[in-house]
């Protein structure tokens, strides 16, 4: 039960460092090509008729956005799971102690808390401003479309370096854990002399 426990507190945790990784590499490849390939919804082109590199972001935003909800949902379940194994992993079972566990567990419960503020407070708040743009650059209807964005803008401007940070404590925590898990001395087969 011990080895299964810490063989399923680095998969998730392993796993929750890709999920906050992989919409960001995914939006960093899009919001990098698709402008410049002049990528283009034709429901907006009106909206976008001056602005191609506009138009390019919004459809970037509409690639890699499902990315980033779904990522979202997925972390409701993987941070308190992986915090809650690391702190098993260290009380009760101690296969983990020292400096580097407790690090690990203290990263852990910050990474977690940064997912609710994402997903409870910033999140929901992001995609309704974000469909407020959408819906208003689809009727072409400028001013609208001005003030939404620029409320999507002020929420995405906090909610990026969050990411990052996250990223960062999700770093720290795995590095914490691999310095911290106790390994057992080798001990001399049966007939042997030890020197």
């Amino acid at each position: 039960m011990r080895t299964v426990l810490h063989i399923l507190f680095w998969l998730v945790t392993c796993l929750w460092f890709t999920m906050v990784a992989a919409p960001g590499i995914a939006a960093i490849s899009a919001f990098t090509q698709l402008p410049e390939q002049g990528a283009m919804i034709p429901t907006y082109a009106d909206h976008f008729a001056n602005d191609p590199e506009g138009m390019g972001r919004l459809v970037a935003g509409y690639v890699t956005n499902p990315i980033f909800i779904a990522s979202d949902m997925v972390q409701w379940f993987l941070a308190p799971t992986a915090l809650l194994l690391a702190i098993l992993l260290r009380t009760p079972l101690k296969i983990a102690s020292g400096p580097g566990q407790m690090i690990c567990v203290l990263a852990l419960a910050g990474a977690l808390g940064l997912v609710v503020v994402q997903n409870a407070f910033m999140g929901p708040r992001l995609q309704e401003n974000l469909q407020a743009y959408r819906d208003a650059a689809a009727a072409n209807r400028g001013e609208e479309a001005a003030t939404a964005y620029a409320a999507f803008d002020a929420d995405h401007r906090i909610a990026e370096p969050l990411f990052g940070i996250r990223l960062l404590l999700l770093t720290v925590a795995i590095a914490g854990a691999a310095g911290g898990t106790r390994t057992r001395p080798i001990e001399p087969a049966a007939g042997r002399v030890s020197t």
